[in-house]
């Protein structure tokens, strides 16, 4: 039974019951059959809250909670979890490899789940490339922000039903080109997996693509250098197809600044794509677990270069 599709498909439609999903958790629970062994990690509040700014190069632990870590994820690090984020819990359709030496991936960039498996290898899962290592939704390489980790087998599926719940909040913010309008916040249009012409895998607009859900909650213009109107927006994902962010945007004619495979190009102010995850908010029955990580240095010195 597809337990994370049956429990998407009830929150879509506004009928995902309390009953429902309780008998959901347990047949999640169910499943992990899998022993393990379990290591305290870093201590840390049971209610956590933070916001901080980040600099880092590499990543950090930012919260440590008895189930979940909120972990900074630098640009250029990547998340090679080649896995649709509402996934059954039958086949997780994870292509994923497990680096061992060092922090570099099979293309000598640095990989997150080799930082996790050398920072935090006490724990079985940081191995496991079933489960993504642990690793509970992605960010793309050029993309900062916060990316939750589940340091047990049992965290990480309850964490994935939230997923399907629709219960983890994220959110993002974004600089895109033209004047985005606020009228047109619910972005659904469906996306499908897309190799282009130069070997690079992104998504494409399609009506026989997967339901995705991008909505916009605040809109705020800007002007370039150059002249040219710009949005800075804040975004929330419901669902996490790939590139869901930039392809909806691009799909309107709002390309994020920077984004060369959608339609824009790097410029001498703004060095990679403007998109930030500052803020996570997910409980899993521990306490809340709310991260907000402000801009980082180099985005920051991004807006410098604008006109209000």
């Amino acid at each position: 039974m597809d337990i994370f599709g049956t429990v998407e498909a009830f929150a879509v439609l506004g009928r995902l019951s309390r009953p429902l999903l309780d008998v959901a958790r347990s047949a999640v629970l169910h499943r992990v059959t899998c022993e393990e062994h379990v290591s305290k990690p870093t201590t840390g509040p049971r209610i956590a809250s933070a916001a901080m700014h980040l600099s880092s190069q590499r990543p950090e632990t930012l919260i440590a909670q008895a189930s979940i870590c909120a972990l900074w994820k630098p640009p250029g690090w990547t998340v090679s979890v080649v896995r649709d984020e509402d996934s059954s819990i039958q086949g997780h359709n994870v292509q994923m490899g497990t680096h061992t030496s060092g922090e570099l991936d099979g293309s000598g960039e640095q990989a997150l789940e080799s930082w996790i498996q050398k920072r935090h290898g006490q724990f079985p899962i940081s191995t496991d490339a079933s489960v993504a290592h642990g690793l509970l939704h992605r960010l793309d390489r050029d993309t900062s922000g916060v990316i939750l980790w589940a340091h047990t087998y049992h965290v990480y599926y309850l964490a994935r039903l939230q997923f399907a719940a629709h219960a983890l909040q994220k959110h993002y913010v974004c600089l895109c080109h033209g004047p985005v309008q606020i009228a047109k916040a619910s972005l659904t249009s469906p996306l499908a997996d897309h190799t282009f012409a130069n070997g690079s895998v992104g998504s494409i607009v399609t009506p026989t693509g997967r339901r995705a859900h991008t909505q916009i909650h605040h809109v705020g213009h800007v002007v370039s250098p150059e002249g040219c109107l710009l949005s800075l927006v804040k975004v929330q994902l419901y669902t996490g197809r790939r590139h869901q962010i930039r392809v909806h945007l691009s799909d309107k004619g709002h390309p994020l600044v920077a984004d060369r495979l959608y339609g824009n190009k790097e410029t001498y102010w703004c060095r990679r794509i403007f998109l930030h995850a500052y803020r996570v908010s997910i409980d899993i029955g521990d306490g809340a677990l709310n991260v907000t990580v402000a801009l980082p240095s180099d985005l920051r010195q991004v807006l410098h270069h604008l006109a209000g």
